[in-house]
Formats: structure tokens, C-alpha cells, sequence
């Protein structure tokens, strides 16, 4: 049961939750909630309009003359009978959908994400075309299509974005994550490492980051473990830049490399940024997605947080083993981004919701 607005602490991550939750999550939701049984409606008929509209179209298309003529010539004409069904479930079904569910989670995730300290939410975004070119393999057209789900933040001197790139494929979704780390401090090393378990389209995309880099295959495979070699390739520019390989940064890279139920991963340190690219199973940081339940319900709180804790995790687990920030636990010491914090607008331009 969804109803009434209850929240029960399970995991260590959601410790103190239930009352924040009750006192600033469940008045809006509550709100919020009063016209879901009418967007439900509303999303029925226009799945009705959709169906009625784009079978329709492509009824009339098979009755004319003109399609008649191009089916004997060819078999694939067939294919055009699809467009008017897409068409019309994109543009009367999943874009209104999509606007009212964004809408509700551009209000709850600024007011989650307080739990845990001062945070910038934005729902969208593009990865800066510098960071792009310095840290990933890719072309500027990776930024054709938005990445969401941008979270930056403050603490101890270092500048943190998360953000998510969903793609979808007829059945299930699948994803990355990357994370930005940019210090005032050089973290003095000029490397990639490359899990052996990422996905064989990339390797082409990969080959091209660590050859603009000039980077070359690790000299004295002697310095790092024997379990490292077996999961990972590392490229460096020169052999002394791998001091910063310490055992609790091995330890942290194998916590990346599946931390979403996916294996895959790249990690490229240079100067002061570092930007890891993640792969994961499935559409994360998602709230208020489905009309069947309750806006803000805790099945899908509880998810974000795993989802988010995890992601922060990851910063600290990362930031500790290659740089030395003060002792200070994340909860309460994040900070809002200051216009003269010499980081605005560093890594992701915003786009803002549809």
C-alpha cells in the first residue's frame, strides 16, 4: 500500500530520512497527487486518440493508389505504414507524458537532494565541448542528444558534477553515468585506465581518446597488481605518473567498475579533472514515472537514494585515494556553486525541460 504517504528506513543510506521526508516530501506530494487521477484520464484517451489517429492514417495510405503501385515494386513500402502509429504515440502520448512527469521531478529531486546538503539540479544538459574533447574519445555530435539528470555540488575544494545519458532500445533501457572532478590542485597525472569489460563498440572510440591524448600502454606492468592487470588497461604518458596508483585507488576503480549492475568503465585523470564514464542497466535517478501509483510514493524515494548515495560514494571513494581533502563527511558540507567560484558553467551548459 502506497497510501497514506509513509516512509520506513531499511538501509543504512536512509538513516534520519523518515522524518525529513514526512515533513518537507509529503506536503507537496499530497498536492501533487490531487490531479494524478486526472492526468491518468487524460492519458488514456489520448492513447485512445494515438491508436485511432495512426491506424487510421495508415489505413487511408493502404487504400490509395499511389501505395498500391509502390508496393509491387517494392517490398519494403511496407515500412511507411509504421510512421503514422509512431507519430502519433510520440507526439499524443509519450511528449505530454514526458512533460508532466519531468515537471513533477524538476519540483521533488531539488527538495531530496537537500537531505543530503546544497546541490544544483538541472534536468538536462550537455557535457562542455572542452571536457569532452580532453577526457573521451567521442565527437562533438555526442552532444546531439541532452544528457539528464545533471547534479553538481561543492566539498573540500573540489567541484563535482554527476550526470545521466539514457538510451533506449525496444525492450529495456540501458545507460552512463559520468562523473566530472575538477580541483584548483593538479592531481599530477596524466593517465587513462580502460575496464577489459567494456563493451567492444566503443573500443574504436576509446583507441581515439588515447591516441590525441599521446598516451601509451603502461611501461612496467611490475608496478601495479597482478588482479589490476586482469581487469583493466592502463595508458599513461609517462611511467612516473603512475604514483598515484595506491592500493586504496585499485580498490576504489574495481567499486566504479560495476557500481550499476554493468561493467565497463573509463577513467581519464589529467592535470586537474578527472572524468569517469560509467555504463549501467537502466534508467537511474528516476521519481514520479508511472500514473498507477501515488507522486513521491517511497518505493521510488527509496530507489532514488540508493541510486544517488551510490553515485556520491563514488566521488568520495575516488577523490580520497587520489587526492587528500579534509576528513569532513558529504551530509551538511556540500555547498551551492558561487558565481565567482571559477567553476560556473565549467563542465555542462544547461538546456532546461522541454
Amino acid at each position: 500500500m502506497y497510501l497514506p504517504y509513509k516512509y520506513t528506513e531499511k538501509e543504512d543510506f536512509e538513516e534520519g530520512f523518515a522524518q525529513y521526508y514526512h515533513e518537507n516530501i509529503v506536503p507537496l506530494a499530497k498536492r501533487k497527487d490531487r490531479g494524478r487521477p486526472r492526468r491518468q484520464i487524460f492519458h488514456f484517451v489520448n492513447i485512445t486518440a494515438a491508436l485511432i489517429s495512426g491506424l487510421g492514417a495508415s489505413y487511408f495510405i493502404i487504400k490509395s493508389a499511389w501505395f498500391a503501385k509502390a508496393a509491387q515494386g517494392n517490398r519494403r513500402s511496407g515500412n511507411l505504414l509504421l510512421l503514422p502509429p509512431m507519430f502519433c504515440w510520440w507526439f499524443i502520448v509519450h511528449s505530454p507524458r514526458r512533460r508532466y512527469f519531468q515537471s513533477l521531478k524538476e519540483e521533488f529531486v531539488p527538495k531530496i537532494l537537500k537531505f543530503y546538503g546544497s546541490f544544483v539540479y538541472s534536468e538536462s544538459g550537455t557535457i562542455n565541448e572542452d571536457v569532452l574533447k580532453l577526457h573521451t574519445g567521442y565527437y562533438a555530435a555526442f552532444n546531439l542528444f541532452s544528457c539528464e539528470d545533471v547534479i553538481s555540488f561543492e566539498k573540500n575544494g573540489l567541484y563535482c558534477k554527476i550526470l545521466e545519458r539514457t538510451f533506449w532500445d525496444i525492450k529495456k533501457p540501458t545507460g552512463k553515468v559520468f562523473i566530472y572532478i575538477k580541483t584548483k590542485h593538479s592531481f599530477k597525472a596524466d593517465a587513462v585506465i580502460i575496464s577489459k569489460d567494456r563493451d567492444k563498440h566503443f573500443r574504436r572510440i576509446d583507441r581515439r581518446l588515447v591516441a590525441k591524448r599521446n598516451l601509451k600502454p603502461n611501461p612496467n606492468p611490475l608496478l601495479m597488481a597482478q588482479r589490476f592487470s586482469e581487469y583493466f588497461d592502463l595508458y599513461v604518458s609517462d611511467s612516473r605518473t603512475v604514483n598515484f596508483m595506491s592500493e586504496k585507488f585499485i580498490k576504489a576503480l574495481f567499486l566504479l567498475n560495476s557500481a550499476f549492475d554493468k561493467d565497463g568503465m573509463v577513467f581519464s585523470v589529467r592535470e586537474n579533472s578527472i572524468l569517469i564514464e560509467l555504463e549501467s542497466k537502466g534508467n537511474l535517478f528516476e521519481i514520479c514515472t508511472n500514473y498507477g501509483v501515488p507522486v513521491a510514493n517511497q518505493e521510488d524515494i527509496r530507489n532514488f537514494l540508493f541510486e544517488i548515495t551510490t553515485a556520491l560514494n563514488l566521488v568520495d571513494a575516488v577523490t580520497e585515494s587520489i587526492y587528500t581533502p579534509p576528513d569532513i563527511k558529504l551530509k551538511g558540507n556540500t555547498k551551492i556553486l558561487q558565481e565567482n567560484s571559477g567553476y560556473q558553467n565549467e563542465m555542462f551548459e544547461w538546456q532546461g525541460r522541454d
